[in-house]
């Protein structure tokens, strides 16, 4: 594990996603994650608490992937407007000891969605 890990943080900033228009999370209590693996840095990513997300509009998959350092991945379709994304969002419901303060949380494809990241006041 010593060539991959990751660093927690939780950055004081409110994180709003959107999918087009919608907005699907809103939070001042993510957890980012920044994590590293054979020499490389992969994207940060925030992990937002369940009740700061659309979960109504949630709806589980059957896809599930592992992360040696984080544990197993479940998957959620978000249906909404304009219609179903497929895999949007991924959580780790019970991560393995090194990982466990992201237990419960949420985060979602970056690639799909917008983000807008900005600083709370001091």
């Amino acid at each position: 594990m010593d060539d991959h890990f990751h660093q927690l943080g939780r950055p004081k900033v409110r994180v709003t996603v959107r999918l087009d228009d919608e907005v699907v999370a809103r939070s001042e209590r993510t957890i980012l994650l920044k994590e590293f693996a054979h020499g490389r840095i992969l994207d940060p990513v925030y992990y937002f608490p369940r009740e700061d997300v659309a979960v109504d509009k949630l709806k589980a998959t059957e896809t599930q992937t592992n992360c040696p350092i984080k544990g197993d991945a479940s998957y959620w379709t978000y249906s909404g407007d304009p219609g179903a994304e497929e895999d949007l969002v991924r959580g780790y419901l019970e991560p393995i000891e090194y990982s466990k303060h992201i237990a419960g949380r949420v985060a979602f494809d970056t690639r799909r969605v917008s983000m807008e990241v900005e600083p709370l006041d001091a």
